[in-house]
């Protein structure tokens, strides 16, 4: 080996070094990060990524998941801030968000949960006149602002971390009214433990979501399969369609299947650097509500 190629290498492995560092840095301030997102941030392949990811996994301090990896100390309590979840799985977000929009009919009374995604739901619903939406969430009621669609806040204490309402006052304002269909986020799901998240106040809210509506969507990026968060929403037969951005694994879909729950795949866009997202197979197994067929 020369001299020159002897340098490259040791170079490769100060960088491949540096790079681990900072992803270590990145989970622990989120507590999760995506092979896609590693690859975006540190210009490598999805290879690296994982080769990355997998290197961090043998030291311990990394647990590997679906799609990337977590930090190891990041138990089912972790609860990262509403501004923090924002910023992870953008693009899959927005495109689930348009996605579910799809499947609220003309009419429709539709509760929206607090999070993220449900957040980019809304965000998809303003130019809708048709529709009366009640929300907890602060940021959602926000966004609905200039909406032609009445929306209807409801009371209850501000949790900051999260912009929500919560309390008893939330759910007994939701206990007079019934909803067409419920939208939903969530931290986790598992086939055993069902559907999770990580605030025990914000589920209350939910779980109320879910009993005052006909139809329940549940909306959440691939990462949250195979994820189990602090307090227990629903079990899964409990939901009727699930919209994300790819199919969970065999396993996973097979459950979703016997269960009859639509899985709907929403089309992420391409990255500004032009490289596409990851494979995907973009179809859903029955039709839901207000859907238009396989997609």
């Amino acid at each position: 080996m020369t001299g020159e190629n002897r340098r490259a290498l040791q170079t490769s492995g100060n960088n491949a070094l540096r790079r681990r560092e900072s992803i270590l840095d990145l989970l622990n301030e989120r507590g999760f990060v995506s092979v896609v997102e590693i690859a975006r941030l540190f210009g490598v392949s999805e290879m690296t990524a994982r080769r990355d990811l997998q290197r961090l996994d043998e030291t311990g301090l990394v647990k590997r998941t679906h799609g990337g990896a977590a930090w190891s100390t990041a138990g089912t309590g972790y609860d990262p801030s509403f501004q923090t979840r924002r910023q992870e799985q953008s693009r899959a977000k927005k495109a689930i968000g348009a996605r579910a929009a799809e499947l609220i009919a003309p009419g429709d009374v539709v509760g929206i949960d607090v999070g993220t995604t449900t957040l980019e739901v809304a965000e998809a619903l303003i130019n809708r006149r048709d529709l009366t939406i009640f929300t907890a969430s602060v940021p959602t009621a926000m966004a609905l602002l200039d909406a032609d669609a009445e929306v209807y806040l409801l009371g209850g204490r501000l949790r900051k971390q999260e912009l929500s309402l919560v309390g008893g006052l939330t759910t007994r304002a939701l206990s007079g009214f019934h909803l067409d269909k419920a939208v939903i986020g969530a931290a986790g799901l598992s086939l055993e433990h069902g559907i999770t998240d990580s605030s025990i106040e914000d589920t209350e809210v939910t779980r109320a979501l879910i009993d005052r509506s006909t139809y329940r969507i549940l909306t959440i990026d691939h990462t949250k399969f195979n994820r189990i968060a602090l307090a227990a929403i629903a079990p899964l037969n409990e939901i009727d369609c699930i919209v994300t951005d790819e199919h969970p694994k065999p396993d996973v879909d097979e459950a979703l299947a016997r269960l009859e729950i639509t899985v709907h795949v929403a089309a992420v866009e391409a990255r500004p650097d032009g490289v596409p997202p990851g494979n995907r197979r973009n179809r859903v197994r029955t039709e839901g509500p207000s859907g238009d067929g396989n997609e």
